[in-house]
């Protein structure tokens, strides 16, 4: 027990869910098995009974929870934390990518099976993508946060996992254009994005190509649409700053922070500008 409780003392960050700690649970396992072994046992009969009825009980009601949220069994949190709702944000929830695979099979039922033309599937779990939608006229790219709307893609599967605590607490990384989502208990596991404006894309586009002018138009007209991804926002100050627009590229770049607090663009731009 020594290495998990120290852990707990130290707020050691645990990266890719309990693996580390897969090797205390044989005698975690045995251990709970003989204590309830002993309880049930014993010569009082109301100490038994009320064993046998705590075990059946909370047994019961991790079961339930299983059937209700089947297919995604995986991000079970014991009750006692909170369950999902606490977990999420403080705890990776769907690390096995469960969830991608509903928002394939919506994709193939309500887009795909009816389009003539191949569409561009972005994703930040590409290689599951790839394999659910073998067969289907689609290309498929990868996203990660930081940079989804520079890329070109007319739908996204996005899962939390990859984004940072407030993106997922704002649910900022489920960006404008959601058309279906996977939950558990109310919380967002994954979601399928249609991309209703491709400026940001043509924008940065024109970054490439240092046309910085017609840059800012695209992204005006992309923050129209969505006045709060943080991700446009961070390639407009860029383009204000390019032009020397200071005051402009300020207000642009205290309104992400005041979106996003810990946004690490945000937060350079922010001292490059003090040292300016």
């Amino acid at each position: 027990a020594f290495p998990l409780f120290y852990a707990i003392y130290k707020k050691s960050n645990v990266y890719d869910g309990w693996r580390h700690f897969i090797f205390v649970y044989p005698c975690m396992i045995v251990m709970a098995s003989l204590v309830w072994t002993w309880l049930i046992k014993q010569p009082k009969k109301y100490i038994s009974i009320a064993a046998l009825v705590v075990l059946v009980g909370y047994s019961g009601l991790t079961m339930a929870w299983m059937v209700k949220v089947h297919p995604n069994e995986t991000v079970y949190f014991n009750e006692l934390e909170g369950g999902v709702k606490n977990a999420y944000g403080n705890y990776e929830t769907d690390y096995y990518m469960n969830s991608i695979k509903p928002c394939a099979d919506w994709l193939k039922k309500n887009v795909l099976e009816n389009s003539k033309d191949t569409l561009i599937i972005g994703s930040n779990v590409i290689k599951p993508m790839i394999e659910y939608l073998d067969g289907y006229k689609v290309k498929n790219g990868y996203l990660k946060q930081g940079n989804m709307f520079q890329k070109n893609w007319d739908y996204a599967v996005l899962y939390s996992r990859f984004f940072d605590k407030v993106s997922i607490d704002k649910k900022l990384w489920m960006p404008k254009g959601v058309v279906f989502t996977v939950e558990v208990d109310g919380v967002p596991l994954a979601c399928v994005v249609k991309r209703g404006d491709k400026n940001d894309f043509y924008g940065n586009e024109m970054m490439k190509q240092h046309n910085i002018d017609s840059a800012i138009v695209l992204f005006q007209r992309s923050l129209n649409y969505d006045s709060t991804n943080t991700e446009v926002l961070n390639s407009y100050v860029n383009c204000l700053l390019a032009k020397n627009n200071i005051k402009e590229a300020t207000t642009a770049n205290d309104k992400i922070l005041r979106i996003n607090p810990t946004d690490i663009s945000a937060l350079s731009t922010k001292l490059r500008i003090q040292i300016a």
